[in-house]
């Protein structure tokens, strides 16, 4: 019986990965130790007891060299050790060469939670990195039917339902979600949750609200605490409210990015909305945008130009019965789903070593990776080895702590002494002079 799991997940400023591996979590077994490890810069909003932070090679503090060439590998084998984990869980695109690295160190079984709905022209190389793994799960997508990425034609992964939380019956009453929310349960309400879309001016928008004043607008701030500007002086900027999906029941009209996790929350929660996608590496958010206004369950603006996301919203804000319409057609999209989390927790607890997956050649690619990152990796990328003179070694996580210039050593709120004083010197031998 599996009694620990460790859950790794990727990420920049973003929280896809770590949300989904959050809501598997609730589906594991009381009696197993759940930890998560994750790269994420926005990962104070979701501190907690069982919540580890690393930073990835995007932080100041560290070069791609350092990172790459033994730094993430010692993270994770160290808290993999600390927990005595038993199943190692990677959520993202690439399986960094750290993270292979760990693997290879690790008696542990190997499970990739791996999305599909890949670009067309995505990089593929991070799919040779499948036969590390016992296990590849595969979450469903409401984009699943545009999907003719380089995933659609593999069989090596689990399908599993859609992974989300949002759901009928899972947010609050109108009433209760505007007074967190700081509206008028009384008003139509419009949410403008566009922070990563590649329209960066919403300028245009301005005149099209100004039509409507029976609306009010609330805007979502990014990680960093910004809001989208948008409208006038009376626009409600959300702040503090994480996961948002709860309080979706006060939002007549939302216009959203189209990621998989902002998807699959709006129609989770019935909420009509204007997907805006962005030009991502591998993710097809254009497939997943035109996939969701294909089945009447939203609408896709694919343009970048500001004016057809102004024309979009001024239509659908004048028109209640297609509103309502569109609103009916996501609640039936998400009542079809399976419960994806639950499958994928089952998955996890049950999944087993396979006698065979990388090979003593896989092992000492990646061991040779490691060396040349380590030993010239700043000289091809033409940096110099950073150190410092002092870090911050704490169990404590907030946004203070992360934007410092100082190395943030962040630890598990509940691991030992004997895990801080080698974490101690771990950071002495990564990042100090």
């Amino acid at each position: 019986m599996t009694k620990s799991v460790l859950l790794v997940t990727s990420n920049g400023w973003g929280l896809g990965h770590l949300i989904r591996q959050l809501t598997i979590s609730k589906y594991l077994p009381s009696d197993i130790r759940c930890t998560i490890l994750t790269l994420s810069q926005a990962a104070h909003v979701a501190a907690s007891d069982n919540l580890e932070y690393a930073p990835s090679y995007t932080q100041p503090w560290i070069t791609k060299a350092q990172w790459h060439g033994g730094y993430l590998r010692d993270r994770i084998v160290a808290l993999a050790e600390e927990v005595d984990a038993e199943i190692v869980v990677f959520d993202g695109v690439v399986p960094y060469i750290g993270l292979l690295d760990a693997l290879r160190h690790l008696d542990v079984t190997r499970v990739w939670m791996r999305r599909g709905l890949w670009r067309t022209d995505a990089d593929t190389s991070p799919l040779n990195a499948s036969r590390w793994f016992d296990l590849i799960i595969e979450p469903s997508d409401i984009g699943d039917s545009h999907d003719v990425g380089p995933t659609s034609s593999r069989r090596d992964a689990t399908k599993v339902g859609v992974i989300t939380d949002a759901g009928a019956n899972v947010g609050l009453s109108r009433e209760q979600a505007a007074a967190r929310l700081g509206c008028d349960p009384t008003r139509k309400t419009l949410l403008i949750n566009i922070g990563s879309s590649a329209i960066g001016d919403l300028s245009a928008l301005t005149e099209v609200l100004a039509e409507h004043p029976d609306w009010q607008i609330l805007t979502t701030k990014d990680s960093l605490g910004r809001s989208r500007h948008v409208g006038d002086d009376e626009v409600i900027a959300i702040s503090g409210v994480f996961p948002l999906y709860p309080y979706l029941s006060a939002i007549d009209l939302a216009v959203t990015s189209v990621g998989y996790n902002a998807a699959h929350e709006f129609i989770g929660m019935g909420v009509p909305a204007i997907y805006v996608p962005a030009p991502t590496t591998t993710d097809d958010q254009f497939a997943r945008a035109e996939a969701i206004a294909g089945q009447g369950a939203g609408w896709a603006v694919t343009s970048q130009d500001p004016q057809a996301l102004a024309q979009v919203l001024n239509l659908v804000l004048s028109d209640d019965e297609h509103r309502e319409s569109v609103r009916l057609d996501a609640c039936a999209v998400r009542d079809a789903w399976s419960n994806g989390a639950e499958q994928a927790a089952c998955l996890i607890v049950s999944a087993h070593r396979a006698r065979t997956r990388d090979t003593a050649l896989d092992r000492l690619k990646i061991a040779l990776r490691v060396e040349v990152e380590l030993l010239v990796g700043n000289l091809l990328r033409r940096t110099h080895r950073k150190s410092h003179r002092e870090y911050v070694l704490t169990r404590e996580l907030t946004p203070a702590l992360m934007g410092s210039e100082t190395p943030l050593e962040h630890m598990l709120p509940t691991s030992s002494e004997e895990y801080s004083g080698r974490r101690s010197r771990l950071a002495k031998e990564w990042l100090l002079s």
